[in-house]
């Protein structure tokens, strides 16, 4: 979850202090909690994809990775035309799902909606 307001200054970012696991360390947390400001809000897939690196590939860096199982890593391939492939190379693997749009593709790759029988 983020905050609307606070900009953390170890993380550099707007994480809620109420949930963040390095609240104990910090020396300058908010004092507020999200039932007391209502200022929490959901991570934008921007903000997901940054986090967990989900980086975008083109045709010919995603056939590299079916070749060569490198690099490692959580991938994406597609347009808003034509869907989405999401890529799952953390094991040298090459995890591979389509998806519609963008955001289902990468909920999957972070582990936020389930993946299917043969998945990882």
């Amino acid at each position: 979850m983020r905050c609307k307001l606070f900009n953390c200054d170890k993380r550099h970012g707007h994480y809620c202090c109420a949930v963040c696991h390095l609240r104990s360390q910090c020396q300058n947390p908010c004092l507020n909690n999200p039932e007391r400001c209502g200022q929490l809000r959901q991570e934008t897939i921007h903000e997901l994809m940054k986090e967990h690196g989900v980086q975008k590939v083109t045709k010919l860096e995603l056939q590299k990775i079916f070749d060569t199982g490198k690099p490692r890593g959580l991938f994406y391939h597609g347009s808003p035309k034509d869907g989405y492939v999401g890529i799952d190379n953390r094991t040298g693997d090459a995890w591979t799902e389509e998806f519609k749009l963008m955001e289902s593709c990468v909920q999957w790759l972070i582990g936020k909606a389930p993946r299917e029988e043969y998945g990882p």
